[in-house]
């Protein structure tokens, strides 16, 4: 098992844990498996996991997120200037 981790800072988001676990966990444990997910938070990345396989009969095609990746997203130069 091995971990990279890349960039500068890391977030510990307690309120952005609580909306996808549903209740206040702490990190240790979401790492410790104590805390399962939100099955509607989840229904996105599964049904894009199974489509990429191969299998969207799984799930459908209604959860898989349209549009392009947020790394694809093109911003004007403005939007670069407030940022």
């Amino acid at each position: 098992m091995g971990l990279q981790l890349d960039g500068s800072v890391i977030l510990k988001r307690d309120d952005a844990n609580a909306r996808f676990y549903g209740g206040p966990f702490s990190v240790r444990d979401i790492l410790q498996g104590r805390a399962m997910a939100n099955p509607a938070a989840v229904r996105p990345l599964l049904a894009t996991l199974y489509a990429a396989e191969g299998r969207p009969q799984i799930m459908g095609m209604q959860y898989v997120p349209q549009g392009p990746a947020p790394g694809d997203t093109m911003i004007t130069d403005q939007e670069k200037a407030a940022l």
